[in-house]
């Protein structure tokens, strides 16, 4: 009798019982692209025409150039989600990533600091003259009957509270209330719903998101403050950003004016044939592009923003 260890070189099919395929489908053939190792597999590519943000595992957010994989952690624990693609998007906010300079200053004091909060936020201390409404802001134009999608990164100060508003003339629209339980309490310009706050890894920077129906049309300001009528309490507001669509995507640096990301494109290089294909995505979601007619440089139509997987199964 010969043993599998005296059979090396030779090529034998598995049945659907022993491997779960297709009956008379190679185990041979069978293409696992795995995205968990932070690293690019062999046979497949990523482009992307400029450069984006991601989590690193250390809780800092890093730039990765033109064409170069963003395998993206999560901002709380570190832990690797997958490869990072996404649609293109717009930050409609200018100077996301603000000096005292680039804002505008309302019923309150600001101060630069140097924290380099994720490795990229200098951080503006906003400081209570008493008047609870104070804020630094950020203007913006907006569209009626449009929804944006609105990250914005701060740090308690001595207040222990927060307040986010989207104002225009006497009209506002406005998320306040304690850390930790903010809460939408005006809505004069539209709704803020799904509002999340998410302490990250260091322990001290949060993310606030939400999402925002704007039933405004016009010029908009956006911005934070102490939500405190106690003069000297404060907040540090780190950067903001707003895109439209309900779903918010990893952050866009800019300056004096909106800067778009552009998207993320997976091509598969190393295939070639008809193949079944299944992508597993962070969180247990999966999709299937079946009898897809693969050669070298197909584009791959992901759902999901964070790719752990791909196997193709002849089909």
């Amino acid at each position: 009798m010969r043993w599998a260890s005296d059979m090396r070189g030779l090529d034998f099919s598995l049945g659907r019982s022993a491997i779960g395929l297709n009956p008379g489908v190679s185990a041979l053939r069978r293409r696992v692209f795995d995205f968990t190792t932070g690293t690019m597999p062999p046979g497949a590519a990523l482009s992307r025409a400029g450069s984006g943000l991601s989590f690193g595992a250390s809780g800092g957010l890093g730039v990765s150039g033109a064409n170069l994989a963003r395998f993206d952690h999560d901002p709380a624990t570190g832990v690797l989600l997958g490869l990072l693609i996404e649609p293109g998007a717009t930050n409609i906010v200018p100077n996301s990533a603000p000096v005292v300079e680039n804002l505008n200053i309302s019923a309150c004091t600001a101060a630069n600091l140097a924290l380099n909060a994720l490795g990229v936020f200098p951080g503006v201390q906003v400081i209570s003259d008493g008047s609870s409404w104070g804020r630094v802001r950020h203007a913006a134009e907006v569209g009626a009957g449009k929804t944006y999608a609105i990250t914005c990164y701060l740090r308690a100060g001595t207040s222990g509270r927060a307040r986010f508003v989207c104002s225009a003339g006497s009209s506002e629209t406005v998320v306040a209330g304690p850390i930790g339980a903010l809460a939408n309490t005006r809505s004069d310009l539209g709704t803020c719903t799904s509002i999340n706050e998410l302490l990250l890894a260091d322990g001290l920077t949060r993310r606030l998101r939400m999402v925002f129906d704007s039933t405004y049309s016009g010029a908009a300001t956006f911005g934070l403050g102490m939500d405190s009528g106690v003069a000297g309490q404060t907040v540090i507001y780190l950067g903001m950003q707003v895109e439209e669509g309900a779903a918010a995507s990893s952050f866009i640096l800019n300056g004096n004016t909106p800067v778009a990301r552009a998207a993320d494109q997976l091509s598969l290089t190393g295939l070639s044939g008809r193949f079944d294909l299944t992508l597993d995505y962070a969180g247990g979601g999966t999709g299937t592009i079946s009898g897809a007619t693969v050669a070298p440089g197909y584009i791959v139509a992901t759902t999901g923003r964070h790719l752990r997987r791909i196997t193709a199964v002849p089909g």
